[in-house]
This record gives C-alpha cells, sequence and structure tokens, in this order.
C-alpha cells in the first residue's frame, strides 16, 4: 500500500487532493488538523492529519470502534459512512 504524502500535511492540501469540500475544521490534542468534506457526490467524510502514528492510530481506533470504515496512511486518515467514498477519497488523496 501507498503512504502517500509525508509529515504533517495541511488539511486544505488534503481535501483538495481527495476532489472534496472542507465544510468544517476541527482539532484537538489526538488530529491538531481535521476536517468535514463533502464530497462531490453528497457524501460527508472525515480528513485528518497526525504528527505522528501513535495519535493516528488513537484516531483510526476511535473511528473504527464506532462502526465507520477508515483508510488510513502514513500521517494521515479518512472516514466516514460510506466505505466507497472513504476509499475513493483516500485514493484520490494518492494521487
Amino acid at each position: 500500500m501507498r503512504s502517500g504524502p509525508t509529515g504533517t500535511v495541511r488539511i486544505d492540501e488534503l481535501a483538495r487532493r481527495a476532489g472534496c469540500t472542507l465544510t468544517d475544521r476541527a482539532g484537538d490534542a489526538i488530529t491538531p488538523t481535521s476536517g468535514d468534506c463533502q464530497t462531490t457526490n453528497g457524501k460527508s467524510i472525515q480528513i485528518a492529519a497526525f504528527t505522528d502514528h501513535a495519535k493516528r492510530d488513537a484516531w483510526v481506533t476511535f473511528v473504527t470502534a464506532t462502526g465507520y470504515p477508515v483508510e488510513k496512511r502514513d500521517l494521515w486518515a479518512v472516514g466516514g459512512e460510506d466505505k466507497a467514498a472513504v476509499t475513493a477519497a483516500a485514493d484520490a488523496i494518492l494521487g
């Protein structure tokens, strides 16, 4: 699996690559940079960038425990209700 962008990636760049529109930006101790994104086909996803793998893994564990699909890469991840939208966004970010 390709890892995609490395380092702390700006959330607006991830959203641009995913082809979605940021509708809300958020941040906390685990996900200093995250945002809700609306895809072109109307699906809502969340994109998050991390400063380290432990924080990424904590976010992935939390989102997965809520029953939502997640695609994780090096220092970013995508989650949401619709598995196809999550996978398509992650693939688009990778190019």
